[in-house]
Formats: C-alpha cells, sequence, structure tokens
C-alpha cells in the first residue's frame, strides 16, 4: 500500500479489486466518522449491488458510478451483471429492439442502486468528441446532496466536445453543459408524467418533486418547462382561489395552481363544462383554510386543521385523483368525517353553512344551516 500525507491531504493507494479491496480500505481509515463519496468507474462493466449498498449504509454515504451501457447490451460478462443489478432480469434486454436497449439498462441500473439503499438515483448519458457514450449516475439519500450534485453538473465548464443527454428522454436530446438549460426533453419528461396520472393531473408542487427526483433537472428548471407547454397549448392551467382572504399570507398562497394534459380533440368540451364552485368548510377546529365545492360531475374537499400551514397543500385532499369519487354531499359529507374524525351530521351541517341558501338545494344541502 502507498501512502501519502499532508496538512491538507491524506492518500492511500491500493491494489485489487474494487469489491474485495475497498471495504478493507474504508475500514482502515474508519470512514464511518465522515461523509463518503465513492467514486466508482469500472471500465464499462458497472458495480456490483452489493458494492454500493455499503455506502448506502453508510451515514452520508454518495455514490458516483460510470457505466458503459454497450457493455451489457454485448452481454460480455453475464454472471457478474447478475451481481451489477441484483438479479438476471436484465437479460430481457436480448430480446428488446435496439433503439431502447440502452434506455432500458439505465433503467435497470436505477432499480438495482435504488435495491441497494439509495433514495435519489439520477442517471445522465455522456457522449464524447469520438461518440462513445457513458452512463453517469449518482446515488444519495438526502436532497441536499441531490441539489448541490445537479447545481455542480449544470454549473461545470463544458468538457471539450463533449454533451449529455437524460435517458428517460423520448427524444433523446443532446445537451450542452450550460448555466441555462435548454428544457424541451423536461418539457417532454413532465407531458409523459402528466399523461400517466390519475386524471392526467398534477400540482406544481408535485411536478417539481419529479423534476427533482426523477430527472437530471433542477426543480427550479420546472417552471420554464411548464411555461414552454402553456405556450404550446399541451397543458392547461387552473388557479384555485381561497373562499376568503388570507392577509397574513404571500400573495401566491391565495391560489392553488395546478397543472393538466390537452388532448386536441378535448379542448372544446373542456371548455364547455361547468366552473368550479369552491365553498368554506366551516367545521369547528378546522374552518380557518377548509374548503369544499363541486367540479364536473364530482364533489372535492381541502381540508387542514386549524394552526397548519396548507402553502404546499392541504393536509387532506379529498378528490378522484386520490380518492374514490364522491358524487353527492352525503359520500363527501363521510368521506371529511373520515378524516377529521367529526360525526357526519356535524360536517354536513359545516358544509351547509358555508353555503349561500339560494344555492344549497342544488347542491342535495337542506334548506337551513340546521341538519
Amino acid at each position: 500500500m502507498v501512502e501519502y500525507r499532508d496538512a491538507a491531504l491524506h492518500i492511500l493507494v491500493r491494489q485489487g479489486t474494487c469489491e474485495d479491496t475497498l471495504p478493507g480500505l474504508l475500514a482502515h481509515v474508519d470512514a464511518k466518522k465522515a461523509p463518503v463519496l465513492g467514486v466508482l468507474d469500472s471500465f464499462g462493466g458497472g458495480s456490483t449491488q452489493q458494492l454500493i449498498r455499503r455506502f448506502a449504509r453508510q451515514k452520508g454515504g454518495e455514490v458516483v458510478i460510470t457505466v458503459e451501457p454497450q457493455h451489457f447490451v454485448r452481454n460480455l460478462d453475464p454472471a457478474r451483471a447478475d451481481e451489477v443489478f441484483g438479479g438476471p432480469e436484465w437479460r430481457d434486454v436480448d430480446e428488446l429492439p435496439p433503439h431502447v436497449k440502452r434506455t432500458y439498462i439505465a433503467r435497470k441500473l436505477t432499480e438495482a442502486i435504488r435495491a441497494a439503499g439509495f433514495r435519489f438515483v439520477i442517471s445522465f448519458g455522456l457522449e464524447t468528441a469520438r461518440g462513445n457514450e457513458l452512463l453517469l449516475q449518482f446515488a444519495t439519500n438526502h436532497p441536499t446532496g441531490l441539489d448541490r450534485f445537479k447545481d455542480s453538473l449544470w454549473g461545470a465548464d463544458p468538457i471539450g466536445g463533449a454533451r449529455f443527454r437524460d435517458p428517460n428522454d423520448p427524444e433523446q436530446m443532446l445537451l450542452d453543459l450550460t448555466p441555462e438549460p435548454a428544457v424541451a426533453p423536461l418539457r417532454r419528461l413532465l407531458l409523459d408524467h402528466l399523461c400517466g396520472r390519475p386524471a392526467r393531473t398534477a400540482t406544481v408542487a408535485e411536478l417539481r418533486t419529479f423534476t427533482r427526483e426523477h430527472t437530471l433537472y433542477r426543480h427550479k428548471d420546472t417552471a420554464p418547462a411548464l411555461d414552454d407547454l402553456l405556450a404550446r397549448s399541451e397543458v392547461s392551467h387552473r388557479r384555485w382561489p381561497h373562499p376568503r382572504p388570507r392577509p397574513h399570507a404571500r400573495p401566491d398562497a391565495h391560489y392553488r395552481q395546478e397543472y393538466r394534459t390537452v388532448h386536441p380533440g378535448l379542448i372544446d368540451r373542456d371548455e364547455e363544462k361547468a366552473p368550479m364552485s369552491i365553498y368554506p368548510l366551516m367545521l369547528p377546529g378546522w374552518e380557518d383554510l377548509s374548503t369544499w365545492g363541486a367540479e364536473d360531475d364530482y364533489l372535492y374537499a381541502q381540508v387542514t386543521r386549524n394552526g397548519l400551514s396548507d402553502d404546499d397543500g392541504p393536509e387532506f385532499w379529498i378528490t378522484p385523483h386520490l380518492q374514490p369519487t364522491c358524487r353527492t354531499v352525503n359520500e363527501l359529507s363521510q368521506a371529511i368525517s373520515e378524516v377529521t374524525l367529526v360525526d357526519r351530521p356535524t360536517v354536513l351541517q359545516a358544509m351547509t353553512l358555508g353555503v349561500q341558501p339560494a344555492a344549497r338545494r342544488s347542491l342535495g344541502l337542506p334548506d337551513t344551516g340546521s341538519v
């Protein structure tokens, strides 16, 4: 073993296979006492799930892994590849068309790293000036570590002639390293994500979380991508106003923002739908922020107990996207009763008190506030 030490740096050099040598070296330097970043450059063949698990168990452990997808496409060492992927399921790549094999390998490697114990995993393909491509993956269990890595990635000096891509991008667009990245791939990823969600709908907070945790983009890149989608009429946008002023909230907190995909053949039909209604829920202990109302052919409620903030969403959201559909006030009052633990007659009365008498009958509410 070769060792070098000065006032700022301590270097140990040991020859051997990574899987056999690195665990002992980490124990030798007592690495458990400090955060560890493992840079695992395997010359194409990936690192075993067992080795990655060692870093995942480490407090503050993070890894950067370099893989050559073509290594697995060519099936050069299937027995070792099983150790990399944590099983033989990856071998289905042999049955896939050539143009999807790279994306499939990237997805399977991400699943293997998560199975090893890492919560956040991002992948990006790096294409060199010679046309070779490597898959780089970063894994951490800390959101701050994920954000800092992405900031470093987008703020790095460009590598001569090299560009990179998000392996999940359907069009596999090559990108340059710039502080203000092109958002076309993110636009496509967000649209695909929306199309796969219940009712093709998500809030801004949900889309920012998706961008942060499942793409190589930063969460702040979500806004320009959504602006592009709106400009292209590929999504619609609505803001749900709270029924009463909230003078101590920031101005944009008066609205719940939500994005929804638009199918060209349905645009006119959507415009003909009845406007959404919103009413205060006058339930003691819950009345400060809670609301309910009707939209399309169902009822919904956003319920938050007094003293809590709903800036990041209500405490309980009763909507077809998340709960069984409520089409009558009796069904909705029962659903609210179940989450608030308040008896249903009291909930029904609280719903009635927030609605003008002239509108109660059309909603199926009692004519008076006494039920």
